[in-house]
This record gives C-alpha cells, structure tokens and sequence, in this order.
C-alpha cells in the first residue's frame, strides 16, 4: 500500500507519507489511514475507477454534506482534492475512487453518553438545509412493494421448500398493508428534506471537542419527522424517556414534529422491512448477498422476523402514543 498512499497524497496536495495505508474497517466501504509527515487522514475507497450507475447519489449526499460544513455542523472535516472527479472525489491511478477526512481521534458513543441535546440540535438544523417539497424517496428503500411482489416472495419460496415460505404466505396482507401505512404516514408528514439518511449511533463518534457525525454515503429523501423519531429510537436505546427527550430537544431546537399519529417511529418500521425485502431477495437468488449479510443465517432472520414483526410494530404504536401525551 506504500504506492496507493504515495498517489493518494499526491491527489489531495498532501505532505509525504511517512508509512503504507493502514487498514481500518471493510464494512460498506474500504477505509485506511493515511499518515503524513503534517497530518493523519482518513481514506475511503467509493468504488473502483469505473463509476457505477447510482453514483449520482453520492455526489448529492456530498453536496449536502458540504452545506452541513458550510453552516458549522458538527460533521468530519473532508479534504478537497486537486483535481475533484466530483464533489470530494478523486480518482486514483491503479486504486480507484476515494474521497478523505482529516483523522479524527476518538472513542465510540456509548449508552452512557447524553447525547439528546446534541442530536436534537444537529438534526433540527441538518433538516433546515435542502427541504424537498413535493419529492417522494425510492420506496424500495422503505420496505413498500406492491402485493404481488410479497406474493412472488411467498411463491419462490415454496418452489424452493424455504421454511419460512408458510409464514409469509400467512402474512402477505399484513406487509402489503403495512407498507400502504408508511406510505400514508409520509404523505401526512409532508415535510421532505435532503437528508443524511443513517443517523444512528455508530455514525457518532466523540472527540475531545465533541460528537461528530460521520458517513454521508445514505443520504436520500426523508421525512423530517420520520427520520428524527427513528433516530430518536436509536440512540434512546430502551428508555421511552430518553427517546421523547430527543424529540422534545429537536423541537426546541426549532424543529417540528408533523401529525403522524401512532405511525410516528414507522420509519424504524420500513427499515426493518427493508432488511426482510433484502433477505428474501438473497434467499430466493434474486439479488447477491450484500456485504452485511455475510456469515447470517437469512432463513433464520426471516422466520425470526416474520414472527416478531406483529408485535414490533404494535409496541411502536404505543411508544408513539405515550411520547406523542
């Protein structure tokens, strides 16, 4: 990696690299650090130097990434390259398509952490950046489909003997319906922005000046009020308090929660059913196994969810209902 780390340097007019790339995780995407005789930096490799055909999307997502910075949120700092293939893209000779943050020391979020006020914050005003008035996000990615795409699902499954094929047979109106219902809750909602799309806690990291988020590469159409009730949810962990906390913290904040009723968390809802729409699809041999799927047990998840999905959402319904007064 010694070379790589020359030529990424060079990309991004950055001192000498003092050593090879350091590997530093393969989830989604590649990322290395990079040191130099100034500064460490962070490298992550998009994709090869071919560009694939939702690379559109990323180049979006950097665009609000770079208002975000612009209006002094609280975000990891990218380094503009010399000659950007887009956005903060660069393309590197024999390595591919990277984009690089300074290096920032830190330490996981943890449950101990009191993040509410930061995220309310953070959220209210990422929100403000790019409203979308009238845009609807890719509902695949919200787990809606038509019927006879569940029914297709229950079909396959049978004509591979899955043993979760039953189940989903039993519940094809549920999820069909359910789908219906996010939909419906969006359109309620009517509050669409660009968006950072993950704001989860392992998208946080804290410095010694802070929380900083991190990892750009989901951002999409949401619904403001969806999207900070499931993060709401994540980073609340178990605690109904913690969570309508972080809600009432993004109102102050000048955020606002739009009329959603008991389907205020139905954005966690689609995300689960998401992930069973990409299961299936893996299980069936309709689509490869995506990176996040590797070494899981797909006909065990599904028949796990498949089970629990009733009461998942029965217990969302009510925690909308107690955080809603």
């Amino acid at each position: 990696m010694t070379h790589a780390a020359e030529s990424i340097g060079k990309a991004f007019g950055l001192g000498r690299s003092i050593e090879p790339l350091t590997p530093v995780q393969h989830t989604s995407f590649e990322t290395w650090r990079l040191r130099t005789a100034s500064a460490d930096y962070l490298v992550k490799r998009l994709w090869g130097l071919d560009d694939p055909p939702w690379w559109t999307h990323i180049e979006q997502g950097m665009a609000l990434e770079a208002a975000a910075l612009a209006q002094g949120l609280p975000i990891a700092r990218p380094v503009e390259p010399r000659a950007p293939a887009f956005g903060y893209a660069a393309r590197v000779h024999e390595f591919g398509t990277v984009r690089l943050y300074d290096w920032i020391e830190h330490r996981t979020l943890t449950p101990a952490d009191d993040v509410a006020a930061w995220l309310g914050r953070v959220a209210a005003r990422l929100h403000g950046l790019m409203p979308l008035p009238g845009v609807q996000p890719e509902w695949r990615w919200w787990g809606v489909f038509p019927r006879d795409r569940w029914e297709e699902w229950v079909a396959l499954g049978r004509s591979q003997a899955k043993p979760w094929a039953a189940a989903l047979g039993d519940k094809v109106g549920f999820f069909y319906e359910l789908g219906q219902s996010i939909q419906a809750a969006f359109t309620t909602a009517g509050d669409q922005v660009l968006s950072h799309g993950d704001l989860e806690t392992y998208n946080v990291l804290v410095s010694a000046e802070g929380p900083v988020l991190i990892d750009w590469e989901s951002v999409a159409c949401e619904s403001a009020t969806l999207e900070i009730s499931r993060a709401a949810l994540s980073f609340g962990g178990d605690d109904p308090a913690r969570i309508c906390r972080i809600l009432q913290e993004y109102i102050d904040s000048g955020g606002a929660l739009a009329p959603t009723g008991d389907d205020l968390f139905v954005r966690k809802v689609s995300l689960h059913l998401c992930h069973l729409a990409e299961r299936l699809d893996v299980e069936v041999g309709k689509e490869p196994a995506p990176g996040w799927t590797q070494g899981q047990d797909l006909a065990a998840l599904i028949s796990q969810d498949l089970h629990t999905f009733p009461q998942t959402v029965r217990h969302l319904r009510d925690l909308a209902t107690t955080c809603r007064g």
